[in-house]
């Protein structure tokens, strides 16, 4: 096959395997965890003074604290709210958010943070402000 003729084949083997119909990729939202129906939705505000700042982005040592070389920084609120939606979340649905993907995996090298788990409280904290479609 020459390499003009194989490209329109890539790119139909691309579009089947992000769900076929030229949209973006499907994700299966198996929906919120139970544990997390009656957790209240946080404004990001809450989210990141209780939650992603101090677990994530503290001062001194941590992976999105002052001075790190991590892409993702939780040291300004604003900036990492649009951060967050630009690359990692998407509004209402956990399934496609690469942030809850990585707070609730258990894969060491997958979750985040790496160390210890987020308290259940914490990733329903994350999990309810992205299913309300991130206010």
């Amino acid at each position: 096959m020459t390499g003009s003729r194989a490209m329109p084949s890539i790119a139909v083997l691309l579009l089947l395997a992000c769900g076929g119909d030229g949209d973006s990729p499907r994700c299966d939202d198996a929906g919120l965890p139970s544990a997390c129906e009656d957790v209240p939705v946080p404004t990001y505000e809450a989210l990141h003074r209780d939650v992603l700042r101090p677990s994530c982005g503290r001062d001194g040592p941590s992976c999105h604290g002052e001075g790190s070389r991590m892409p993702l920084s939780f040291v300004d609120v604003e900036a990492s709210r649009d951060a967050l939606l630009e690359h990692y979340v998407v509004p209402g649905s956990l399934a496609c958010s690469e942030l809850f993907r990585r707070v609730t995996s258990d894969e060491p090298f997958v979750r985040m943070p790496p160390a210890e788990p987020l308290p259940e409280a914490a990733r329903c904290a994350i999990a309810r402000w992205i299913e309300a479609s991130a206010p």
